[in-house]
């Protein structure tokens, strides 16, 4: 009887269930093979790199891993490119013991983070951007699509790119065709389309988080000025994530769809003002040394205004000089007096027009050296 009711409820379904359960049987197949190939590849990666002993580090990235999972878990992301379907996988964060400025993923959640990276980072929000881009690169499943949209590239072989990407293009084993394939697997896995899909993936999670999605814009603009300035030390990150002007506009311009603030200060040391001892800096340029028995509070009660002003990157011509101050949209952001023209043993007047030189000068750094314009 119970067989003739079960035989009855299967004749009674449409066509549309039917496919519906096909589909979500082929989409639970596919999770599983990203979860057992990635543990393949987990396995091959972790006889490569030595993992950190760091404790601190660590448990970090864990912390942050953790917060970023749980978003993860009752988040559907928006995938650019890759697999669009909502993938959740059992994610997992290493540690790598290497002085390498790094992360990647492997399929089914598999993070990695080099200890480079971890002491790059200026704060926990530009470590939870990177966390969520390579959690993106999972859940889109984009390496299952490398393999896909290049038919050449057998699943066995992406080990050896991902260790030869790794290691800067150098091949681990295969002589000139494996470096074909590392040139396929660079121009197709991790291009552009693939970096900004998962900066957009990461940025959906970051904005569901209590960290500031400004951390993955100024990762980016680090990345790029560095990638002008040192090219051969900063070789790594920027093999598997090539930093692009497109992808910071990208994610410029997400941040002003959603009426989210530019807050350089709250997430970087590079691009803040900040005080010590009477003095003023920008990063680590010295702006202005204040005089007199009030110098400390002075420097310290200019540095909000001073950040306010900085993120909102100002043009050039925006900062102007009033006798000893300097003034923003021609209010101003920082007085300077007589002792502090005795205490730098030069008249206001001088002492005010370098600091606005100086002023102007972290400006262009953001406006020039980082984005090839003019502030």
């Amino acid at each position: 009887m119970l067989a003739v009711l079960a035989l009855a409820l299967l004749s009674r379904q449409t066509p549309a269930q039917s496919e519906a359960q096909r589909q979500e049987a082929q989409h639970q197949a596919d999770i599983q093979f990203d979860i057992d190939w990635g543990k393949k590849l987990a396995d091959e990666t972790d006889k490569q790199y030595k993992a950190s002993d760091n404790q601190a580090m660590i448990a970090r990235v864990q912390r942050i891993g953790a917060e970023m999972v749980a978003i993860a878990r009752t988040t559907h992301t928006i995938a650019l490119w890759g697999d669009t379907r909502y993938n959740f996988f059992p994610y997992t964060f290493k540690v790598l013991k290497d002085d390498e400025i790094n992360a990647f993923s492997l399929p089914g959640g598999h993070i990695y983070i080099f200890e480079g990276l971890l002491r790059y980072v200026e704060s926990d929000d530009e470590l939870a951007a990177v966390i969520g881009h390579e959690m993106s690169h999972a859940a889109f499943r984009h390496l299952r699509y490398l393999v896909h949209e290049q038919s050449k590239i057998d699943v066995l072989t992406i080990p050896l790119i991902i260790l030869s990407i790794l290691k800067g293009g150098e091949s681990a084993g295969g002589g000139a065709e494996m470096g074909e394939l590392v040139n396929t697997a660079l121009a197709n896995g991790w291009s552009n389309k693939a970096e900004l899909a998962a900066d957009y993936g990461g940025f959906q999670l970051l904005v569901k988080s209590k960290y500031n999605p400004t951390g993955m814009l100024t990762l980016n603009e680090r990345f790029m000025r560095d990638e002008r300035n040192s090219p051969v030390a900063m070789q790594g990150i920027f093999q598997t994530h090539p930093p692009s002007r497109e992808r910071a506009m990208a994610i410029l311009g997400y941040m002003k769809v959603r009426h989210i603030p530019v807050q350089r200060s709250l997430v970087t040391t590079t691009f803040r003002a900040s005080a010590s001892d009477g003095s003023i800096l920008f990063g680590k340029l010295q702006l202005v040394t204040l005089g007199g028995p009030d110098a400390a509070t002075r420097a310290a009660a200019a540095v909000p205004g001073l950040n306010a002003m900085f993120d909102s990157t100002p043009g050039l011509y925006e900062l102007t000089r009033s006798g000893g101050d300097i003034l923003f949209h021609y209010q101003p952001v920082l007085h300077l007096n007589e002792d502090d023209a005795k205490a730098a043993g030069m008249s206001l007047s001088t002492l005010a027009d370098r600091t606005l030189r100086n002023i102007r000068g972290s400006l262009f750094t953001i406006g020039f050296d980082i984005w090839d314009e003019n502030p």
